[in-house]
């Protein structure tokens, strides 16, 4: 593995732990004001804080694994294989989402954010399993797969800064 490639590794889990840590800043959200349900926001947070702290984990395997002295593509191949076991259980609990439809519709779930992850989740599996099966270099695969993983992160802390925006342009409720 290069230099190179050990920075590149490196800055993914930098960019998800940043991206984890100002979502901490949701908190601080008076949320009866922003329009979405508890159990919306807190979906929100959980996946993003559980998902970023998973592509961490993710960007250091390659450097873990290097260090058993692993030939350099069966590293990146397994590297591979443990992105399709990161993105499958997303894909598990997004399609139970779709069974609580009516449920969440009432709580101001994001049906775009909910496409946005699937179709981000599907790619990152698709790349991953190419990656396993040689159709691409399984290094190049492996970083779609963080790259992916980082988009889904990104998506959901977008979606929290709307959310923010928007329960800071509505007028405090007079209790």
């Amino acid at each position: 593995m290069t230099d190179n490639d050990v920075a590149t590794l490196l800055s993914f889990a930098a960019a998800a732990i940043a991206l984890a840590g100002f979502s901490s800043l949701v908190t601080s959200i008076d949320r009866r004001r922003v329009g979405v349900g508890h159990e919306v926001i807190s979906l929100r947070i959980r996946s993003l804080i559980s998902i970023a702290f998973s592509l961490v984990l993710l960007a250091f395997l390659p450097i873990i694994l290097e260090g058993f002295v692993i030939e350099i593509d069966l590293l990146w191949a397994i590297s591979c294989a443990a992105g399709i076991a990161f993105f499958l259980p997303m894909l598990a609990v997004q399609v139970t989402h779709q069974f609580q439809r009516s449920k969440l519709d009432q709580q101001g779930f994001s049906w775009s954010l909910y496409w946005t992850n699937v179709s981000l989740t599907f790619f990152g599996s698709g790349i991953a399993a190419s990656g396993i099966f040689d159709l691409i270099p399984a290094r190049g695969a492996y970083f779609l797969v963080l790259l992916s993983g980082l988009a889904i992160v990104f998506a959901f802390f977008h979606r929290i800064v709307v959310m923010v925006d928007e329960g800071a342009r509505v007028e405090p409720h007079s209790d």
